[in-house]
């Protein structure tokens, strides 16, 4: 939804920015800057976003150095599920850069109420498989969570009331790269006991501020995925000390504690994800999403070799079959 904004607070629409883009509106508004819909004189008119520092950012502040690391981050990337830059500049003392103009809604709520589980996990595949490059050029994330993707619908869809189950044409766009990092580069903007990202779906290690790689968006899409089939986040509590706590030291309810329509192999792939122990989870974004894909085809998922999987059933066996030696053991006794 567009945000109707005082002109003399932010750029109002018919605005021009850097003799190039004229605004149609303000789209967001954030600790990194404003996001406008503008646009792009040079390219014909077309509709793109832009996004540019506050009008009291100096370049040299951390902000500015965030967003400069942005741009250079996401100009590196290049792939379908992932929001595309085009151009960047700087205008007096702002910074900006443009992008594609997505009209999707966020990955979450009742998008996730009109999806069956299987559309719903080739979804969360195109979303791995887009996170995968950025963890090949050696970027990690460090903010995924349902607010962060957004769902459209392909330009060449004929719109229907079936449109949910049409997967081929849903495309889910990662965006939002404003405090990623290279997995080489984690220090030297963020502050000394600073939580970033989003502490519902943050990894433990991010929480304490360790160094962070890869495997720690595998646990925030693991905590989507949780949600995704459970209704409920599983360390997410009612305070934010509470929330910590149990991101540390608690173990998440089973999957299946929550839905038991769910399969034992996607509980399983989902409870490998957010292992708090990073050896312990899927070790690649690219093993996370083979695994989700074995599901689908009906086959058996890999999952992590260091992780013990216990089946009700089998315990249940062994159950019955330790009942079964003491009372023969017992008769014995009795009556030799």
């Amino acid at each position: 939804m567009e945000i109707q904004i005082p002109r003399n607070k932010y750029f109002a629409s018919n605005d021009i920015i850097d003799d190039r883009y004229k605004v149609v509106s303000l789209l967001g508004i954030g600790g990194m800057g404003e996001v406008y819909k503008v646009y792009d004189f040079h390219n014909e008119n077309k509709i793109v976003a832009l996004k540019i520092t506050p009008g009291t950012a100096k370049i040299d502040d951390t902000n500015a150095r965030r967003f400069q690391r942005e741009i250079a981050l996401m100009s590196k990337l290049s792939h379908s599920n992932i929001m595309a830059i085009y151009e960047s500049g700087k205008v007096g003392n702002r910074l900006y850069y443009t992008m594609e103009f997505i009209q999707g809604k966020v990955f979450h709520g009742n998008i996730w109420q009109n999806l069956t589980i299987e559309e719903g996990l080739h979804i969360f595949i195109k979303i791995i498989e887009a996170i995968h490059v950025a963890h090949q050029a050696n970027i990690v994330h460090r903010d995924l969570k349902p607010h962060n993707i957004l769902l459209t619908v392909k330009k060449d869809f004929q719109k229907n009331n079936q449109f949910a189950n049409k997967i081929e044409y849903l495309r889910p766009v990662i965006v939002d790269f404003g405090i990623a990092k290279t997995v080489e580069s984690q220090s030297g903007i963020t502050k000394a006991g600073t939580i970033l990202g989003t502490l519902k779906y943050a990894s433990p290690e991010q929480v304490v501020s360790q160094k962070v790689d890869h495997r720690s968006d595998v646990f925030s899409i693991g905590v989507m995925l949780y949600e995704f089939l459970t209704g409920t986040l599983p360390f997410a509590r009612d305070t934010h000390q509470k929330t910590l706590v149990a991101l540390l030291q608690e173990d998440p309810k089973p999957v299946r504690k929550h839905n038991k329509k769910i399969t034992r192999d996607l509980a399983n792939i989902c409870m490998t994800a957010i292992q708090k122990k990073e050896s312990n989870r899927y070790q690649t974004s690219k093993e996370f999403g083979a695994d989700l894909s074995l599901y689908l085809d009906g086959k058996k998922p890999v999952l992590n070799p260091n992780v013990q999987y216990h089946s009700p059933n089998k315990l249940l066996i062994v159950g019955v079959v330790v009942w079964l030696v003491t009372t023969l053991l017992t008769l014995y006794i009795v009556f030799g």
